[in-house]
This record gives C-alpha cells, structure tokens and sequence, in this order.
C-alpha cells in the first residue's frame, strides 16, 4: 500500500500537469475585486485539502496500526487458524496453526486439511464443512489431529473446531482450532476418580449395610438372652421370695415383700430393654402390633398423648423393612420426649400402592432442618436416613419454629428388600 507522501505528491503532479493544460485558455477578463474573491476560495479550498490530506494521512496510520495488531495477534495467539477453499485446502494459516499440524507454514497451503485428521474422522469432518457453508453460519466439532505423512508418528491431539463463513468470501471458510488435549486428559481423570469414588462410596454403604445387619443381629441376641435367662432367673428369684415370704415370721414379711417388689421392677426393666432391643411380636404379630405395643408402653412411661392409626398394612412385611421403621419411631420418639416439648405426637403407618410410609408428627417447639446435622438430635436422624437408602427409601425431615415436626420415611415394598441389610 502506497505512504501518505507518495499518495500527496502524486496529486501534486495531477494538479501541475491540470495547470499547465489550463494555460492554454484564453484569459478572461476580470476586475480586481473578482480576482481578489477568487483568490480568497483557492486559499480556501487550499486548506481544505491540507486538511483533508492530514485526516487522510492520520486515518492511514490508524488503520496501519490496526493491521499491525491483528497480524501480531494473529500470528501469536496460541489458536490455530486456517482459511479453507471449496475443496477443503488450507489457502492460509497462522503460525499456532501450522505448530499444531507440525508442518511449516508454507508446506500447508494447498494441502487438504481433512488429511491430518484420523480416516475415520474425516467423514465428519467433510460433513461439518457442508454444513457450515449451507448454513453460513458458526459452528463446531471435536476431532482429533495428527501428521498423516509424518516417518514419525505422533500422538493424536484432541482438538475443538470452530467453522465460520468469510465475510466477503462467500467460498472461503475460516476455521478456529482450539487444542483442548489438557482438557480431555483431565475429563479423563475426573471421570476415572469419579469411578474410584463411586465404587468407594458403594463399598461404604455395603459395609454400612453389614455393620447395621450386624448390629440387629445383636440387638436380637441380647434380647432373646435377657427373655430366655436373665428373665427366667429374676422370675425364678420372685418364685422363691415368695415362698420365703410364707414361711418367715411377720417381723421378715415386710422386707421380704420390699425385696420381691424390687426384683419385679428390675424383671420389668429387664422386659422393656429386651422388648427394645428386638420387639418379639416382630415375628408374630407383624409391624403394625409391635408399634402399637410400643407406644402403649411409650404413654406409660412418657404421659406423653400419642394418636397411631394403620392403614392398610401388611401383616408380613420383610424384617429388614420392620427394622428400619420401627428404629425410626423409637429415635424419633426419644428426640420429641428430649427436645420437642410437645404436647402431643401422631403417628401413621400407611401402605400406598408398593411403598410402606410411616409419618412422625409432634406438635412441640421445631427447629431449623438445615443446622440438623450439626445437632445430636440431627446424628441418629442422619443414620436413619442411610438405612433408609440402603433400602431404596428416603427420610426427609420438615420443621417449623413453634409449630412441630415430621419426620416421613417411605420404603418400598420390592423384593430386593426382602433379604437382610
């Protein structure tokens, strides 16, 4: 592109030459004041065109400056760009381009691009260069890169193309590749650490799983131990203070009748431990009687009103579902007698369709669900609910200030549940 001087003197030589072809016209005659005048508006016009030739001077230099800096951050941004003909040969590439097809610059052009692409990805890529071009509009893709011709192989390089129409070029499709290979490479990792931690958290809940089945197991033992012995001996003991009590003389009685009555206290303690442990009308009676002898204990015990109703429920529900629900209640309970302050409790045992729900519901002071976790209370609540997804259910938890809470927990009734957790 010619400079500013070169374009001003080559309009100085037009304008001399327009002179000198002007100088062969006869003159006309004019008065002093009409050349004065005249004068006066090439003077004007004069300086009109300095200025005109300084606006067009300093635009040049604008625009100058403007190329200069695309060409630099053409050439040095690390993105790959390739101007594309009909035929998908490269008509021009930058330098980021032609580093990541490992080629110098001027061995590219005329070279298809699609051929430093794997063949089973060139298909694709024809495909998406159509597309571009009918749509006239920007579009992209994920292929992989490599020299084809290269003695050497080299590793693939995942890279994101990004095609365009050129304005003003309607043949010429201009192509951003962008080199995501890092990308990949950590879509990989997370992925396979995301596998490590699933497998990870399975095996948590298989071991939860066993530690709880475990634990039951106990619960059951030491609740058939304490019915099938140490109830057995303490009613044994009541047996024999009893026919001591005939036998002794009055000044004994009394305190052989204190001593039996602190035996059937301790044979009652004894009773509702082992009943919590392991309720034995589980394997008679069902889900529905146990927590109905539950709670007829709990009223005694609490004076605390509770209102149960049944709707629906089975009669043989599976143990592992039996265990869950009635843990659920025995928790729930003991945080509404020591926090809640309720003045009284409901609750629910409904089966609906394929799904066994209990609703807890006491009327007491409530609390704020999301600081649950970090409350004792919250502790047990947040191993019921584990239990409940090891058993395909969920436990969710609503509260109110100053209005109560409900605790719901939903199992299904699925064989999957019928075997121990």
């Amino acid at each position: 592109m010619p400079t500013s001087g070169a374009q001003i003197e080559r309009l100085r030589r037009k304008a001399e030459a327009y002179l000198r072809e002007s100088a062969h016209t006869p003159p006309i005659d004019q008065s002093a004041t009409e050349t004065a005048q005249l004068v006066h508006e090439l003077r004007v016009h004069h300086v009109a065109l300095r200025l005109q030739c300084e606006e067009l001077r300093q635009t040049h230099l604008e625009l100058e400056e403007s190329r200069n800096r695309y060409v630099e951050l053409y050439e040095s941004i690390p993105v790959g760009y390739f101007s594309l003909n009909p035929r998908g040969a490269i008509c021009d590439v930058n330098p980021a381009g032609a580093a990541m097809l490992h080629q110098p610059m001027n061995r590219l052009i005329g070279r298809r691009f699609h051929l430093f692409m794997p063949v089973a990805q060139r298909r694709r890529f024809i495909e998406f260069c159509k597309q571009v071009c009918f749509e006239r509009k920007r579009l992209s893709c994920e292929v992989d890169l490599g020299d084809a011709s290269d003695d050497q192989p080299r590793a693939l390089m995942n890279v994101l193309l990004e095609g365009s129409p050129a304005q003003g070029q309607k043949d010429i499709m201009r192509l951003a590749v962008i080199d995501i290979t890092r990308r990949k490479e950590a879509e990989q990792q997370l992925k396979v650490h995301e596998d490590e931690l699933r497998t990870s958290r399975q095996k948590l809940q298989d071991l939860n799983a066993q530690l709880l089945n475990i634990q039951d197991e106990e619960r059951r033992a030491i609740a058939r131990e304490l019915h099938d012995n140490c109830c057995q001996q303490l009613a044994m003991m009541m047996f024999s203070v009893n026919s001591i009590e005939r036998c002794c003389d009055e000044p004994l009685t009394h305190k052989v009748r204190m001593l039996n009555e602190q035996i059937k206290r301790t044979l009652e303690s004894v009773r509702h431990i082992a009943y919590g442990l392991h309720p034995a009308m589980w394997d008679t009676m069902g889900v529905e009687e146990a927590m109905r002898s539950y709670l007829k204990d709990f009223i005694e015990v609490t004076e605390l009103p509770v209102d149960f109703h049944a709707i629906d429920v089975p009669r043989r529900v599976p143990e592992v579902i039996s265990t869950c629900l009635f843990r659920t209640l025995q928790e729930v309970l003991h945080n509404v007698v020591k926090y809640a302050q309720a003045s009284r409790v409901e609750v629910r045992l409904i089966k609906n369709e394929n799904t066994l729900s209990l609703y807890v519901t006491d009327h007491g002071r409530g609390f704020h669900v999301k600081t649950m976790k970090q409350s004792p209370r919250g502790l047990g609540l947040v191993s019921l609910k584990e239990r409940a997804q090891l058993l395909n259910g969920t436990l969710n938890v609503t509260s109110q200030i100053g209005v109560g809470t409900m605790v719901h927990v939903a199992l299904p009734l699925t064989s999957g549940n019928d075997h121990p957790m």
